[in-house]
């Protein structure tokens, strides 16, 4: 799963400063995985970590485990606990967390959060565990997005038959989140409170998942190190539990043969030694299963020893040099917005940015910042002046003022000028370069109006269409 990004944009800031990009590198410009696109910009509110956990602890209270049970927290989140029927044998009982279309979250954090504490509440995970079961919960639940045959193929038809199909799994973008989203949450055949293998990871954790976040970089190293760790203790846990299951089962059989051997002729012997027999070659199939278990562990342990020496060889022979800093634009629904990355001088992506929101590349240098047009305009987000710091692109600082969508943003003297909307009307507003409104125009101008300044006087265009004259002594200062 993999897209090419346009580079758009130069931003003329940065280490470097350039003002057209040459084609030919824009063609180099390699694919990058696919990852989580998350809402970056400013927002009317926000939740603590102890509210959002709160949430999945509060599904987990709702769910008996021993049946088909269900929760619903505010009609926005909801999760199902499915348990297959007694003649699905290949197929999976699991939990199905749902995201309706009235909640509010635009950041897969969040998400992770919450299926994350559902595990701890309800199964006993550890906060480690359930943290790395969260993720390849959505990596997996990402990679097999509407893949209806996936889905169907793998789980209790009572799960698939109350899900659209292009709503299976979770998409990559959170505008494609809300009233769209079924997370899958693979359960083994024995649900047991505190253990490792009740979330089914042989289902999580396949070739295709692998491939996705097998990236080379540090982090995806971690979190492949991170699952061979846990493989191999769920490992160990599975085959500490058949061993004492066979030396018990052989136990009893001795114990009946020998009883048998004073009473060849009793039926009820002869019946129980046959069961347990039965349940022997049961065992004997388990372990069979372990082997296979144990392959892949070994298998995904040398796969990773591979890749992280090819690291190590790429990190000794990169050269990065000079960065330019720029903005790449894609379409998110109707709207184009940016994100703000560095990259090299051969087009290779070196550090992405926290903001991935700016309207219609509309962004202003001053000297160690970079100033910009960002954010969302759904319930809980808005639309303002941002600062990003050229010298780390990570770090942004927000304004509490709320910009106009198309706004033109200019710089003169110092401050930065661009369109609020105040009072059912829009102004030019100045701010100063801590992102703190200081004054406004006098009259109402037109939304969407061009901006021209020369010598302290603004050119604007009025609600009538009209071309409006503002001078700078004119402007109101605003009251605390």
């Amino acid at each position: 799963m993999r897209v090419k990004l346009l580079l758009l944009s130069v931003l003329l800031a940065g280490r470097v400063f350039s003002l057209e990009v040459d084609q030919k590198l824009l063609e180099q410009v390699p694919e990058i995985e696919i990852e989580f696109e998350n809402y970056v910009g400013p927002h009317l509110f926000y939740n603590s970590v102890s509210e959002i956990r709160g949430i999945g602890s509060y599904l987990a209270q709702k769910i008996d485990m021993t049946t088909t049970s269900n929760g619903n927290y505010n009609d926005k989140y909801l999760m199902d606990h499915y348990l297959k029927l007694e003649w699905e044998n290949d197929l999976k009982s699991c939990d199905l967390f749902t995201i309706s279309s009235t909640a509010l979250i635009d950041n897969i954090e969040n998400i992770k959060l919450i299926l994350s504490q559902y595990l701890i509440d309800l199964y006993e995970y550890s906060e480690d565990d359930s943290l790395l079961l969260a993720k390849l919960l959505l990596v997996y639940n990402a990679v097999y997005r509407a893949d209806g045959a996936h889905y169907s193929e793998g789980y209790t038809n009572i799960a698939i038959n109350l899900s659209s199909p292009e709503n299976l799994g979770i998409d990559l973008s959170y505008y494609n989140w809300p009233g769209k989203t079924h997370i899958f949450i693979p359960l083994s055949d024995n649900i047991e409170i505190g253990k490792l293998s009740t979330v089914d990871t042989d289902q999580i954790i396949d070739s295709s998942v692998i491939d996705h976040i097998k990236i080379n970089n540090e982090n995806d190293i971690a979190l492949r190190e991170d699952i061979v760790e846990y493989k191999e203790r769920e490992f160990d846990e599975i085959k500490t539990e058949v061993f004492q299951e066979k030396i018990e089962l052989d136990d009893k059989i001795v114990e009946i043969k020998d009883e048998l051997i004073a009473d060849p002729d009793n039926n009820e012997l002869i019946q129980e030694l046959e069961v347990l027999e039965t349940e022997v070659e049961m065992v004997d199939v388990k372990e069979i299963k372990l082997k296979k278990k144990e392959e892949k562990i070994l298998e995904l342990r040398d796969d990773l020893a591979e890749d992280k020496n090819d690291l190590i060889e790429k990190k000794t022979s990169t050269v990065v040099g000079e960065l330019l800093t720029f903005i790449l634009n894609k379409k998110s629904g109707n709207t184009i917005l940016g994100e703000v990355v560095d990259i090299s001088e051969t087009g290779v992506i070196i550090n992405r940015g926290s903001v991935n929101t700016v309207r219609n590349s509309n962004f202003i240098s001053i000297g160690s910042y970079l100033y910009v047009i960002a954010g969302g305009s759904s319930s809980n987000q808005i639309i303002t002046l941002g600062r990003i710091d050229k010298g780390d692109i990570s770090k942004v600082s927000w304004s509490e003022t709320p910009c106009s969508e198309d706004t033109a943003l200019r710089e003169y003297k110092g401050k930065i000028y661009c369109t609020i909307p105040l009072l059912g009307s829009f102004y030019i507003g100045e701010f100063d370069k801590k992102l703190n409104l200081v004054r406004r125009s006098p009259i109402p101008m037109d939304e969407n109006s061009y901006v021209t300044i020369k010598k302290d006087s603004f050119y604007i265009q009025g609600r009538s269409n009209s071309i409006k004259l503002v001078n700078l002594s004119e402007f109101i200062p605003i009251e605390d």
